[in-house]
């Protein structure tokens, strides 16, 4: 019964903290309640705030991705061994070893693939996994600027493409094609076949129910619209609004967490 006496006696400033302790759970208990009474009292308006965050952190994460995509294409675009290799094959129809070499000597993550394009025919040359052609496949439409499209596979991969013309003294000879597979649902997740999917990324970063749509026909819930480089909208990202029990549930355990 002597020992926290004694102990008090020798070390004083014990009394300050173990005060100072309990005046912080005192006053976080206080702001607990203060805080779950507030979203309870006006629970439409937090719901408005926290879709419109996740809204602006969805329309952020997709703009980095896009203008990484095109970053990519354009410095892919703007080497000259590309440019040249091109020239080849308007000239001679033949394949540029160079331009092989090169392309496939690019370094790329497991689902990002680079693709060079003439006007006409398929791509000369390529590294990475293959998807299928998009919309905007060249053809005897070459693209004079740059473009960001859809690709589906029809076995579950969904990609985001970036396409970037590549230009000699202004004349247009053929294409650089960067893509990314955004979604993929494998029959079987294993080791060597993992799920990815934006929805799943976004959901991570903003502890909301995000769901992806590429579709031109916009969802019923709050949502914005996935724009390409040039404006073209290219599906929507939407999220369904937290129930009011769910965001007083949710205040109340960030506070209690920090009681704990």
């Amino acid at each position: 019964m002597d020992r926290w006496p004694h102990t008090l006696r020798q070390h004083p400033w014990a009394w300050g903290i173990g005060l100072g302790l309990a005046l912080a759970v005192l006053v976080t208990a206080l702001i607990r309640t203060y805080a779950v009474r507030a979203v309870e009292a006006d629970a439409e308006a937090r719901q408005e705030a926290v879709v419109e965050a996740a809204l602006a952190t969805i329309d952020d994460r997709f703009r980095s991705l896009r203008r990484e995509l095109h970053g990519r294409a354009r410095g892919v675009a703007a080497d000259s061994s590309v440019a040249e290799g091109l020239q080849t094959w308007r000239e001679r129809e033949e394949r540029s070893p160079t331009l092989t070499q090169h392309v496939v000597g690019l370094k790329t993550g497991s689902h990002t693939t680079v693709e060079v394009y003439p006007p006409d025919g398929p791509a000369l040359a390529w590294t990475g996994t293959r998807m299928p052609l998009d919309s905007t496949r060249i053809g005897t439409d070459l693209p004079t600027k740059p473009r960001t499209t859809v690709v589906e596979d029809g076995n579950g991969r969904s990609a985001l493409a970036a396409w970037v013309p590549v230009k000699r003294e202004g004349e247009v000879l053929g294409a650089v094609r960067v893509v990314r597979v955004v979604r993929y649902r494998p029959p079987v997740q294993n080791r060597h076949m993992e799920a990815r999917s934006l929805e799943d990324r976004w959901r991570q970063q903003t502890d909301e129910l995000v769901r992806v749509r590429w579709t031109s026909s916009p969802p019923r819930t709050p949502h914005r619209a996935l724009r390409g480089v040039d404006g073209a909208i290219l599906g929507y990202g939407s999220v369904d609004p937290p129930s009011p029990d769910r965001l007083v549930e949710r205040t109340a355990s960030f506070y209690t967490d920090l009681l704990v």
